[in-house]
């Protein structure tokens, strides 16, 4: 079915296909590139589940999505190479909550689609390419402990949370790697790897009907398991914080601070998590962007430089708010931040619509960009809403929220 918004003046094809697979098709004939996602519903959080027609719940060492990432390009006559023949890159990424493939091409685009469904739909790793490929990410480990932000970042998930896996780096870690073997592999493959659980994605220059036809050829030539929910469990997080306090030695010109705030994350639909996470972006911007009184404030005390960064998350399972800067006055930063932490400035009806309306711009700017729209298609599918409900919703957040 077409999902059209006179709105937005944009409009995509959506389908379930009968083995579970959802395809999402949006035509931007002014492109010339094609950009092609197929994202798995399986990320680092995902480590105890219940297998396919199994009873007990098993758990999986830390860092196993991330390995089955890269053990998928394994065995498949360097399909990586097979991209690049027919004018097309590939690549792929694990998060918190998915895997993702994607390619992008000027040319070929039914080749790369096969492509893409081989890589991501065929099982033929090994435990010679598992033993192999376990010495590769060791030292993609290796690397990330020798970049100081990618630590810090990490030292501070680990400072705020007891129990989410978020505090655990995507990767996982040397030893939870060591611990990952083809049985751990084949769980993760059977339970999560399967239609049902994958959204696929293509956007450029197409015609829905021949894509969707070559897409359907493709999923009836193969067999997969029958369609069961796969149950995954996840450990309860207190509100408590790990350490209050964490300090590191690592040789710096300039040291690193970030002050935490662990925000309680209680279970709410996606709807109401967007609108919770518009509504913190925009108090907290309002507090500490570049256009605040306190940003003048830590200017003129020669307290921040241009490495001043605040993030805000809400996600199911975990929320938080995290500002940091590298600087010689950390002192003086600590209190300065904590200060403003608890007395954040209430933000009245007008400059809430103006950032509002930042966020909107913002958003309008980026849909210039063809890997924004399978980036958004592939979170309106796992969050169960459309991509114009999501995009609605910067216009649409009630102001109560940010009045609390």
């Amino acid at each position: 079915m077409i999902i059209r918004s006179e709105k937005w003046n944009e409009e995509y094809y959506y389908e379930k296909l009968s083995n579970g697979l959802e395809v999402y098709l949006m035509k931007k004939t002014e492109y010339k590139k094609t950009y092609g996602t197929l994202a798995v519903n399986f990320g680092s959080l995902d480590t105890c589940f219940i297998p396919p027609f199994k009873k007990e719940f098993v758990e999986v060492p830390i860092g196993t999505a991330h390995f089955m990432e890269h053990e998928m390009f394994e065995g498949k006559d360097n399909i990586s190479m097979r991209f690049a023949e027919i004018g097309a890159e590939i690549n792929a990424f694990t998060t918190f909550d998915r895997t993702v493939y994607n390619f992008n091409t000027l040319n070929n685009v039914d080749s790369c689609v096969k492509l893409l469904l081989e890589l991501v739909q065929t099982k033929k790793y090994s435990n010679e390419s598992i033993n192999k490929e376990r010495k590769n990410i060791v030292q993609e480990i290796q690397m990330y402990e020798n970049m100081p932000q990618t630590v810090h970042y990490a030292e501070c998930l680990k400072s705020m949370y007891t129990a989410s896996n978020v505090r655990y780096e995507i990767a996982g870690t040397i030893e939870s790697i060591e611990k990952i073997n083809k049985k751990a592999l084949d769980l993760c493959y059977d339970a999560f790897y399967h239609p049902s659980n994958m959204c696929l994605v293509i956007v450029g220059n197409i015609d829905y009907q021949k894509i969707m036809n070559l897409i359907k050829q493709d999923q009836e030539n193969k067999t997969f398991r029958e369609f069961v929910i796969i149950k995954r469990q996840y450990p309860n997080e207190s509100c408590e914080i790990n350490k209050k306090k964490f300090i590191m030695n690592y040789e710096l010109q300039i040291p690193k601070i970030a002050l935490n705030l662990k925000i309680p994350s209680n279970k709410a639909t996606s709807m109401e998590n967007l609108m919770k996470d518009l509504a913190l972006s925009i108090l907290i911007d309002y507090n500490f962007d570049e256009t605040s009184k306190f940003y003048e404030e830590l200017l003129k005390k020669d307290v921040i430089n241009n490495s001043y960064f605040y993030e805000s998350m809400i996600e199911d399972g975990f929320s938080y708010f995290m500002v940091s800067c590298d600087t010689h006055e950390y002192l003086k930063f600590e209190e300065l931040i904590k200060n403003k932490m608890l007395n954040l400035d209430k933000i009245s009806m007008k400059d809430f619509v103006r950032y509002k309306n930042t966020i909107f711009a913002a958003n309008i700017r980026k849909m210039n960009s063809l890997d924004y729209f399978t980036s958004m298609l592939t979170d309106a599918c796992f969050c169960n809403l459309t991509l114009f409900e999501i995009l609605f919703s910067i216009l649409t957040s009630p102001i109560n929220i940010i009045s609390h």
